[in-house]
């Protein structure tokens, strides 16, 4: 292995990371989800720590947009317009196209209805607006990144470290500071109950399906991922880690805090500040464990790399798979996973839907080779 190709690898390690997060993300939001409903029957222990381990685990969300960064916008690589629309766009259109139909077909077979025209005209519509799986919003973000990637890329090319170094202060300032204003304000309208609809309202316009950044934090993240790849952010291993921790700290004290306090105005403010995006907590783990990982680039590589390389060219499948076995064994079969150990029952659940949506990916794709070569 080259000794560039070793220090991308260090890539594909993340990204990997990245998508067991996003798998454990999204098994602790639907465990919530029903214990809520009264589905589940969890203490309230165990409802906090799961609140925290679900939203700690943002920061792979950033962390995903980090190393797009750092690999499309390096002024070295090669990225025609033809490669932008041609593959990069095309292949999240399908992706979009064919899984919104995709689940709403599971949807209508785990409700227990026929399959119609309409089932299929329903899951194009959810492509066009966004309201599929809670999860394919990210498509439609990576979607509004590939349409600014000439643009972001004429920036890198003729911009020198200060320069970047400027650029991500006023985004990180500005953007998060605006989203976090901004979603505070619906926030406070939706829970205060002062006008219901124009909370409606301003959430359907501050989430459109298809956009070009404008108050979305995102850029940030990509210049970022690409800043510390290039060196013109250095952060040392120690300082990485008090990061993290420094991360997951704010985002437990406010999830804690909304739990105790009676307010209404004081609790929205927490939730902005635990759950969105724009979250100060999210931008510390993301940048720290980059930063982290970016440190040990050179690490030696063996079996387990090998292991990860394999993971990792399944990672983007295993995003869009992975919703599926955890509506078939919570909500449909109503599998309750803090029967299994609490919280490490669930913990347990992740680990069995990363390993189902892995061999579910690793297998389609072997099949599909297969096609090729016959």
């Amino acid at each position: 292995m080259s000794e560039n190709s070793k220090q991308i690898g260090y890539l594909s390690v993340l990204r990997v990371l990245a998508c067991v997060c996003i798998v454990v993300l999204h098994c602790f939001k639907y465990s919530c989800s029903l214990a809520s409903d009264g589905i589940f029957v969890i203490n309230d222990s165990q409802m906090n720590i799961s609140l925290i381990i679900q939203y700690v685990m943002n920061w792979a969300v950033p962390c995903f947009v980090m190393i797009t960064g750092a690999l499309l916008l390096d002024p070295a690589r090669n990225i025609t317009y033809k490669k932008i629309f041609g593959k990069y766009i095309l292949r999240m259109v399908i992706a979009i196209v064919v899984f919104s139909v995709l689940f709403e077909l599971i949807d209508a077979l785990l409700s227990g209805e026929s399959i119609t025209l309409y089932t299929l005209a329903n899951g194009l519509k959810n492509a066009a607006l966004n309201k599929s799986w809670v999860h394919m919003w990210y498509l439609y973000m990576v979607i509004a990144i590939y349409l600014m990637l000439p643009i972001f890329r004429k920036i890198t090319a003729n911009t020198n470290k200060r320069d970047i170094l400027y650029l991500i202060v006023l985004l990180g300032v500005f953007l998060i500071a605006f989203d976090i204003t901004f979603n505070g304000i619906i926030k406070s309208l939706s829970i205060l109950n002062q006008s219901a609809s124009l909370s409606s309202d301003l959430q359907d316009i501050s989430n459109p399906a298809f956009y070009i950044f404008i108050q979305k934090v995102w850029p940030l993240y990509l210049f970022l991922g690409y800043a510390v790849h290039k060196e013109f952010v250095k952060i040392k291993p120690v300082i990485s880690v008090v990061l993290i921790l420094s991360g997951i700290v704010f985002i437990s004290f406010f999830v804690l805090l909304e739990k105790t306090v009676y307010n209404e105005a004081v609790k929205s403010i927490c939730y902005v500040l635990y759950s969105f995006n724009s979250s100060p907590g999210f931008l510390l783990i993301a940048l720290g464990v980059f930063s982290l990982f970016y440190w040990f680039r050179n690490a030696k590589s063996g079996v387990l790399f090998k292991i990860i390389r394999q993971v990792d060219s399944c990672s983007f499948g295993i995003y869009l798979v992975h919703i599926i076995p955890i509506k078939v064994f919570m909500v449909k079969l109503g599998l309750d996973p803090y029967k299994y150990g609490g919280v490490f029952g669930v913990l347990w659940f992740s680990l069995a839907v990363l390993v189902i949506s892995f061999a579910a990916v690793w297998l389609f794709k072997r099949i599909l080779l297969l096609c090729n070569i016959k």
